[in-house]
């Protein structure tokens, strides 16, 4: 223990105490984040390695290069990650450009995984190991205990090394290498911060009689699934939205911003707790079953189809005759499932005939829209619209979930005529590829998709 001088510093030598033997030489919770590459890494994905550090890293601050490189001269079984909660990816990735570094820099843009390590300066390190995800060492880049540690784990050996706190932090990383948080002015409240969020972000589906496993009908079920919904924010597996927001700019975005994702984890690591007011979410309903953009000017009844209780079940492909007389531009669709418990998505679109058996792609050739939970509706770009000729079909690509419980769905699609002619077709494609080839065991992978137009 270090020497103490003054009040203040008793407390926090106190309480560093505490952490590091309670919570600092825990276990290391699971995270995904991306790095200076845009990559995404998860850490419990390296569960092959012999050992794991992560570093805390900010740009301004002066890093141990040499240290950094023994750590990683280890071995190949041994992965290294910097975290970086304060600059922005560009910056990172412009300082890691500069500096040669090699190491992957993660950002931690909504701040959570550098506070729950307790990363409280640059120059912190923590060694973990992926047998049981334990912290086996929590202390300065520079200390011999570090390195120890990972070369226990590279050898297999029994660890010995601890924790040496906040203690030993070069003096070379500067006073102004401290990692300041953004702090919340107080622990969110769930009726005011909390279920806003949960509302906005997450009801779509979990509501009762939609797609997710469990409906957020009041507090009491929030409360119960906390930690269920801090592991899988963590992991970015909720919400369902995986594209980098750094890269190009996304319409109707399901990402969780950084502040609602450090509001939401912060209130459940505090107990989330219920606090004063009304339940927000007593009043949150089913979407009922009619048509939000007004009368339709058209609906298609879709053939139902019985969903067995459990198995695989293949995408169905149902057509519907075009059942009007003229051509027609459609500018708005809704499409409401029959049972929202089942459905995952439909896409729809026409054609002048009825796909051939096995065609799957067809459904994209005269594409109008698709539905997923969130996105019952559907305008077009003012001034476009889809063109639908007299006769042919309108065609479906339909897949279904099983729940456990046999059940048939009919599915309704509601269409809006614009008056005149817009000024443009509307054409959309999706650019994917089905035919995916990933070697078995390989561990990094790309697949590429294109479309020429």
């Amino acid at each position: 223990m270090t020497h103490i001088k003054s009040p203040a510093l008793l407390v926090l030598a106190i309480t560093l105490a505490w952490t590091t033997t309670a919570l600092g030489l825990g276990r290391a919770d699971n995270f995904v984040l991306l790095d200076n590459q845009g990559r995404a890494e998860e850490l419990y994905y390296h569960r092959d390695a012999a050992a794991v550090v992560l570093i805390a890293q900010r740009n301004r601050c002066a890093l141990d290069t040499d240290a950094v490189t023994r750590i990683t001269a280890t071995g190949p079984s041994v992965r290294v990650f910097m975290i970086n909660s304060l600059d922005s990816r560009a910056d990172i990735r412009t300082y890691a450009s500069e500096h040669s570094l090699t190491v992957p820099v993660l950002h931690d843009s909504a701040q959570i995984i550098g506070q729950a390590l307790h990363f409280d300066r640059a120059g912190e390190a923590v060694v973990v190991d992926p047998r049981n995800w334990q912290i086996v060492y929590q202390g300065a880049l520079g200390d011999a205990g570090l390195s120890q540690a990972v070369s226990e784990l590279a050898s297999g050996s029994a660890v010995v090394a601890a924790g040496t706190a906040n203690s030993g932090i070069p003096a070379a990383a500067g006073a102004g290498c401290g990692i300041e948080y953004t702090p919340l002015n107080a622990v969110p409240d769930y009726a005011a911060d909390i279920a806003p969020i949960l509302k906005k972000n997450c009801m779509a589906c979990h509501i009762e009689g939609g797609i997710g496993p469990w409906a957020m009908t009041d507090y009491r079920m929030i409360q119960g699934f906390a930690p269920m919904i801090r592991e899988v924010i963590r992991v970015k597996r909720m919400p369902p939205w995986h594209a980098d927001p750094e890269v190009g700019y996304w319409q109707n975005s399901a990402r969780l911003s950084d502040e609602d994702t450090r509001t939401l984890v912060s209130w459940i690591e505090a107990g989330a707790p219920r606090g004063e007011g009304d339940d927000p979410l007593l009043a949150e309903r089913p979407i009922p079953a009619t048509w939000p953009l007004g009368e339709p000017d058209l609906v298609l009844e879709i053939p139902s189809y019985d969903i067995p209780a459990s198995g695989v079940v293949d995408y169905q492909f149902p057509v519907v005759a075009n059942p009007l007389d003229h051509d027609v531009w459609v500018v708005a669709a809704t499409i409401i499932p029959g049972n929202s418990k089942v459905v995952h998505h439909v896409l729809m679109g026409s054609a002048e005939k009825a796909p051939e058996k096995g065609d799957r792609e067809s459904v994209f050739q005269n594409y109008i829209m698709g539905y997923a939970p969130g996105n019952e509706s559907a305008h077009m770009p003012e001034g476009t619209g889809v063109f639908v000729p007299v006769g042919g079909v309108y065609q479906f690509q339909l897949h279904y979930t099983p729940t456990g419980i046999a059940t048939t769905d009919s599915t309704r699609v509601a269409l809006y005529f614009a008056d005149e002619p817009p000024a443009n077709f509307l054409r959309q494609q999706v650019v994917l590829n089905p035919a995916l080839k990933i070697p078995p065991q390989v561990a990094d992978h790309e697949e590429v998709a294109y479309f020429e137009f």
